[in-house]
């Protein structure tokens, strides 16, 4: 159930039962060869529908530009957008400012992209100043502790960006934009030159990717249903 697909009369409908939102955000960065540039908000999309299938949530419209840029110089490959630090966590705050004013209280932040995330923070800090009776939440994918299991049995950098985890999760999510004949490694972790954070792409698999989708939904909806406070800033 999207925000963006509902009438104004249905949103106000929906309001006088819930004020809880589910809000994606990600990034539009270089992710190698192999992987398109909306690799971290077509994941954090994926996870939030999922969310919102099972626990009838509204979804919001993505923020789909992060920030992209410092400690890593994304910038110097074709494509790739940021936003400045204080720009992104005004985004933030207009966002969810125009949310609260219409009734919206809970705001779940599902983030796909880490270098977002002291920015999501600060943003929270200043919305909770200015609205008291307002909740923020922030989930991040590779954070819950059955990916991260999953992850260390594979390999230590599994989740590094553009790697492993990322890899197997395109092959389920949007195969139909992932290039495998780019699919590389490079265990280099500044000034990368395929774009790969310290990873092999080359492990990932249909399965594991299948397996990973499985726990992600399963740790998300677990969360958010049972131990929401886990996520509150």
């Amino acid at each position: 159930m999207k925000l963006s697909e509902l009438s104004y009369n249905k949103i106000a409908e929906y309001l006088t039962n819930n004020k809880a939102i589910i809000v994606p955000i990600g990034s539009t960065e270089q992710h190698s060869q192999a992987l398109p540039l909306y690799t971290d908000t077509l994941i954090a999309e994926f996870i939030a529908d999922k969310i919102s299938e099972n626990s009838q949530l509204v979804v919001g419209p993505s923020i789909n530009i992060g920030y992209s840029d410092i400690p890593q110089p994304f910038m110097r490959f074709a494509g790739t957008i940021t936003y400045k630090p204080r720009t992104l966590v005004a985004v933030i705050d207009n966002y969810v400012s125009s949310l609260y004013i219409h009734g919206f209280r809970e705001i779940f932040i599902v983030n796909g992209h880490g270098g977002n995330n002291k920015f999501i923070k600060k943003a929270a800090a200043a919305l909770k100043g200015k609205y008291q009776d307002i909740k923020i939440y922030l989930h991040n994918w590779w954070k819950i502790e059955e990916v991260k299991n999953f992850a260390n049995k594979i390999d230590k950098n599994a989740l590094n960006h553009a790697g492993t985890l990322e890899t197997a999760l395109a092959f389920v999510i949007f195969n139909d934009k992932v290039n495998r004949k780019k699919l590389t490694k490079e265990y280099k972790y500044i000034d990368t030159e395929t774009g790969i954070i310290d990873s092999d792409q080359t492990l990932a698999t249909d399965v594991m990717g299948e397996e990973l989708v499985e726990l992600i939904i399963k740790g998300s909806l677990n969360l958010i249903e049972k131990n929401k406070e886990k996520l509150v800033l």
